[in-house]
C-alpha cells in the first residue's frame, strides 16, 4: 500500500515528521499521568469494590498485555515493505478501549460497580493487547522515518515535553477528586486521557512514509 504523493522535498518531509511526532509522542506519555497502573488505576479498581487480587492484576495485565503479544505481531510487521498502515489500525485498536473505559465508569461506575469493574478490567486488557500488537511495527515506522542522528534527541524531548503533560495531567485529575464526586470525577479523567490519545492519534496519521522497507523472509514464531 503506498503512500499519497506529496509535492515536499525529502528535506522537509524529514522536518515535517520529526515535529509530527514529536507533537503525537508528548500527547500520548502525557496520557499515561491519568492511566497510571501505580496510582490513579489501583485506586480506581479499590473505588469498584475490586480485592488486593484485582490491584495486582493490573500490573501482571499491563506488562504481559504489551509484550506478549509482540512475540506474534513482529514476526507480521517484519514481513510488511509499509509499516505505516499497520500502525495506524493497531494504534486505534490501542486507544479506543480508554473510551470504553470511561464509558463504562462514567455510566456503571456508580449504580452497578459490581458490572463495571470486570469491565474495565477487560478493555484495559484490550488495550494492553492493542499496544503489544502496534509496538514492534510502531518502532520499525519510528526508526524508518527519524534520521538516526535525530532519533536520541526526538525520543528525549517527546519524553520531555510528555512527562511535563503527565505532570498537568496529574493535576487535572487532582482537581476533578475535589470538583466532582465518584464516579464522574474517574469518569471524565479517563475521558480526558482517550482525548490525549485521539489527539496523539490525529497527528500520528500525519506522518509520511516515503518508499517501502526491505522485508524479511518469514520466521517461526519461537525465534522472537
Amino acid at each position: 500500500m503506498a503512500e499519497p504523493r506529496t509535492r515536499l522535498t525529502l528535506a522537509q518531509i524529514d522536518r515535517r515528521n520529526y515535529y509530527v511526532n514529536l507533537a503525537e509522542g508528548a500527547l500520548f506519555i502525557a496520557s499515561l499521568g491519568i492511566l497510571s497502573v501505580q496510582t490513579v488505576l489501583p485506586a480506581l479498581v479499590v473505588r469498584l469494590g475490586g480485592s488486593n487480587l484485582m490491584v495486582g492484576a493490573l500490573s501482571v495485565i499491563f506488562y504481559v498485555g504489551a509484550f506478549f503479544p509482540q512475540m506474534f505481531s513482529a514476526r507480521f510487521s517484519a514481513t510488511l515493505p509499509w509499516k505505516r498502515p499497520w500502525v495506524v489500525i493497531a494504534g486505534a485498536f490501542q486507544r479506543i478501549p480508554v473510551l470504553i473505559m470511561a464509558l463504562v465508569i462514567l455510566i456503571l461506575g456508580g449504580s452497578h460497580p459490581e458490572l463495571a469493574l470486570p469491565l474495565f478490567m477487560v478493555a484495559f486488557a484490550l488495550g494492553q493487547i492493542g499496544q503489544g500488537i502496534s509496538a514492534p511495527g510502531w518502532f520499525d515506522f519510528y526508526a524508518k522515518i527519524t534520521s538516526i542522528h535525530r532519533r536520541g534527541r526526538l525520543s528525549g524531548l517527546r519524553n520531555s515535553v510528555g512527562g511535563v503533560g503527565a505532570f498537568g495531567a496529574g493535576i487535572l485529575f487532582t482537581l476533578f477528586l475535589g470538583w466532582f464526586a465518584f464516579p464522574t470525577n474517574y469518569g471524565l479523567a479517563l475521558l480526558v486521557a482517550f482525548l490525549l490519545q485521539l489527539a496523539s492519534y490525529l497527528f500520528f496519521i500525519r506522518l509520511i512514509e516515503v518508499e517501502p522497507s526491505p522485508v524479511d523472509p518469514p520466521r517461526r514464531t519461537f525465534a522472537y
